[in-house]
């Protein structure tokens, strides 16, 4: 049971317990065993005070590897170094237990950094991707969510990690969890139409997948290009991608949302989507109108033919 917080500072604390009550001899004394209420085996003794001493004393060691190496439960090593502590309080001498509080020695230790660095690859290596847009010297936080397609929320929650603050690196991130309320009251007060296009290619992916799919929420905000055209009667989906390029050549706000992967048939497939802020629904129909028959217009079908 933890009494207090791993720092560097309560680690060194347990590290002079330690070192002073092994001085006094306090590991050579057997404790009474907890069921048998009889001292334990000087092996199982012995095999308590190794553990605890790879643990507590080896900055570097970690409860997942000393487990590996006595082939036994991340539990059972977390059970047997607390054990070490506790027994080892026991033995010590008076003096020795009135400087050092048993509940004032930390159980377990701070994580190191590359103990850190470990973790945060497991959990996907964000702080890691942010240290090296960082190095490589973009420090625009808009710039770096869209450029690892992350939310605000997590690029804050990376920024204010322990490691990064090792790093000694600080990135202000603005705007922290956009509500939908605050987004559709910022799109209501734009008129300007290249504002309302910034303002909709600011989104990562992953958020306005967010905003759009938000479940509980009418979504009012955003359209979808595709079903827009099918309401105008426009059944193939291909030529939502040369409207939305002829739309956008107008001036009106419209941009590529890149879906999940889809796997047909042996072969993968990308989502891909048209959207657009719903405001600007009426205008984007009656510029669709104004090209007549999709399939006459010349234009979009050289770009219905392009690759890029």
């Amino acid at each position: 049971m933890e009494r207090v917080k791993a720092t560097p500072e309560s680690y060194a604390r347990k590290i002079d317990f330690i070192e002073k009550a092994m001085a006094e001899g306090a590991h050579l004394r057997l404790p009474r065993a907890k069921a048998a209420g009889r001292p334990m085996s000087k092996e199982a003794w012995n095999r308590i005070v190794d553990i605890g001493l790879l643990y507590h004393a080896g900055p570097e060691t970690t409860g997942p590897s000393i487990a590996a190496m006595y082939n036994v439960t991340g539990e059972a090593i977390r059970q047997t170094r607390n054990r070490f502590i506790v027994d080892l309080y026991k033995n010590s001498s008076k003096e020795t237990r009135q400087k050092f509080p048993l509940d004032s020695i930390a159980l377990s230790k701070p994580v190191t950094l590359p103990q850190r660095e470990k973790m945060a690859k497991i959990m996907g290596g964000l702080s890691l991707k942010v240290r090296s847009l960082i190095g490589e010297g973009v420090t625009d936080s808009e710039v770096i969510i869209s450029r690892l397609e992350t939310t605000r929320a997590r690029l804050k929650a990376a920024t204010k990690s322990g490691m990064f603050k090792e790093w000694g690196l600080t990135l202000p991130v603005e705007n922290i969890n956009r509500s939908f309320k605050e987004v559709e009251g910022k799109v209501e007060s734009m008129t300007d139409d290249r504002q309302l296009q910034e303002y909709l290619d600011s989104f990562s992916d992953s958020s306005l997948r967010g905003f759009i799919h938000r479940k509980n929420t009418t979504q009012a905000i955003f359209g979808n290009l595709s079903a827009t055209l099918k309401e105008m009667g426009v059944k193939n989906n291909r030529y939502a991608r040369p409207v939305a390029l002829k739309l956008r050549a107008l001036g009106l706000p419209v941009r590529l949302l890149m879906g999940s992967t889809l796997t047909i048939k042996g072969r993968q497939y990308q989502e891909t989507y048209f959207v657009y802020f719903s405001k600007r629904k009426q205008r984007i129909m009656e510029a669709v109108e104004a090209m007549g028959p999709l399939e006459n217009n010349s234009e979009i079908i050289s770009l219905k033919k392009a690759k890029s």
